[in-house]
């Protein structure tokens, strides 16, 4: 057993103890916690996501992310018991380095780290812009940031992943207050729906590669975290049950913000949707913005711990550090790293599009389905024709087609 066994038994690489299971997560704790590592920065480029793409395209493009994204799961999860059955790795970089070696190990550590802390950077600059627009402080954007890094640094301290369930109800009920609070703007137009709905292209040629990198950095943590979530599970072979409460409520929340963000701050003002939709003509500074900010810079705050640990943990389980001390001190010094960059950073959707298109395009499409591959040659595991061809297929049009695309074309913009 890994030498990081000696801390927190939910999230060991292998964990099949009675008591444990015990205190474990049931169906609807597991899919708060999947739910709520997705439903992060990402909801608030939703509507620049969908101008970006074009309706009807940007619409179908999300949801089959989504299904691949659960597909991708259920693949780390075939993974997870290809040895003993009873024993579940909890770690997504020690489910991947098990097949695919310690340059798949290095790999995965590296992807991660370019999409888990290019998102908290997102977080941050998010954070920061919108707590010196809405609130009456006469704040920068940099004092915010910090401001709340200090917070924020205390995820340090999160070691398991049954403690995030708290965090997730809570995240999740601001986030929901959020999507609540833009949608009662639409009531008043509702009748012009259909005229907006006809009006939008199928596709916008020119913007789609931006829009495919921000809906793949959508998914990457819900993939990432479902080895940890199947592992602390009461019953992990209900783990799919889970998955799909989480991709259902994640992706009609989502889609719901999109067409509202995008009919309201586009179509209704005549202007062009922001890249974050709060800082879009036509999301004044009323009473009601305010509190929907508010609860989605609540939501962020829960986030971050979730977020991080996925970090923390996958590169602990290469890199294991025997020194409470020592660990605390590395994970607090990453956290004041992203603050450093989100003072910098220029335009928010662009570097979530690169981050999402480089690191998640990796992790969600290449490297679950080269580990099932490489266990069904040198293994002999029983995998389908099937199950084959859409794996190769994941790998090459999304991952390296799709995925190399956004990621020139968004890293363009983002240096433009």
């Amino acid at each position: 057993m890994n030498p990081a066994s000696n801390e927190s038994p939910l999230i060991l690489e292998g964990t099949e103890c009675a008591s444990h299971r015990d205190h474990g997560l049931g169906v609807v704790g597991a899919a708060l916690v999947l739910t709520k590592v997705n439903w992060g920065i990402g909801m608030i480029a939703m509507p620049f996501y969908l101008h970006s793409a074009g309706l009807a395209s940007g619409i179908l493009f999300f949801l089959l992310s989504m299904l691949l994204a659960v597909d991708a799961a259920a693949v780390l999860q075939q993974l997870q018991k290809c040895y003993d059955p009873t024993v579940r790795e909890a770690s997504y970089v020690l489910v991947i380095g098990r097949s695919l070696g310690r340059a798949g190990e290095n790999l995965t550590v590296l992807s991660l780290i370019v999409a888990n802390w290019g998102s908290a950077v997102a977080w941050l600059k998010f954070i920061g812009d919108n707590l010196s627009r809405f609130l009456p402080l006469h704040m920068s954007s940099a004092d915010w940031i910090l401001i709340v890094v200090g917070p924020v640094a205390l995820s340090a301290w999160v070691d398991e992943v049954a403690v995030l369930e708290r965090l997730s109800q809570l995240g999740l009920l601001a986030g929901q207050l959020f999507v609540v609070l833009v949608a009662v703007h639409v009531a008043p137009h509702m009748h012009e729906l259909p005229d907006y709905v006809a009006s939008e292209p199928f596709m916008r040629m020119g913007t789609f590669p931006v829009a495919m990198g921000l809906a793949v950095f959508c998914n990457e943590g819900l993939v990432v975290i479902s080895p940890s979530v199947a592992a602390s599970m009461q019953k992990p072979e209900l783990f799919r049950s889970s998955i799909f409460l989480s991709v259902a409520f994640f992706s009609a929340n989502y889609l719901v913000l999109a067409v509202c963000g995008d009919f309201l701050y586009s179509y209704i003002t005549h202007g062009e949707v922001a890249q974050e939709v709060t800082m879009s003509k036509g999301f004044d500074l009323t009473a009601i913005n305010r509190v929907a900010v508010l609860c989605y810079v609540a939501q962020l705050l829960f986030t971050f711990p979730t977020g991080l640990f996925v970090l923390f943990r996958n590169w602990e389980v290469l890199h294991p550090c025997h020194s409470h001390v020592w660990k605390r001190a590395w994970r607090s010094a990453t956290v004041l790293s992203i603050a450093a960059v989100a003072l910098v950073v220029p335009r928010f959707a662009d570097f979530l599009a690169a981050a999402g298109a480089v690191g998640n395009s990796v992790c969600i499409y290449i490297l679950p389905h080269l580990a099932l591959l490489a266990e069904s040659r040198s293994r002999g595991i029983c995998v389908s024709r099937v199950r084959i061809a859409i794996s190769w297929s994941t790998i090459l049009v999304f991952g390296v087609l799709c995925g190399g695309l956004a990621s020139i074309i968004s890293i363009q913009k983002l240096i433009a």
